[in-house]
């Protein structure tokens, strides 16, 4: 990933909101929250939308859509590779609240 991809306001930024606006089925200013805690939730929804796609498809219903799952996949990867940069970047900065807290959160995930 560029390392562009956490620019507050530049084009991958707004394209990170969009894509999670769109999946998630919000406006993409719900979204627009740089903070730890913020993308620590953004990240619990695209998991639980991941679970209820799962189960769809386990359920072999006709609403599963195969674009959906992968899309929620590969945000939660994205979203999960940008927590660990920044919990490592805090943690280089000596805040160790942000960092531990963020390091808990990564280990029960």
């Amino acid at each position: 990933m560029p390392a562009s991809f956490e620019t507050r306001r530049g084009f991958c930024w707004e394209r990170r909101c969009a894509d999670i606006a769109k999946i998630l089925g919000c406006r993409s200013q719900d979204v627009d929250n740089p903070a730890i805690d913020a993308r620590c939730k953004i990240l619990d929804r695209l998991k639980a939308a991941r679970r209820v796609e799962i189960l769809r498809g386990s359920r072999k219903s006709w609403l599963y859509d195969v674009n959906r799952h992968l899309n929620l996949s590969e945000l939660i990867r994205r979203e999960h590779e940008a927590l660990e940069r920044l919990s490592s970047r805090t943690s280089c900065d000596k805040r160790v609240n942000d960092g531990t807290e963020t390091a808990k959160y990564l280990e029960t995930v």
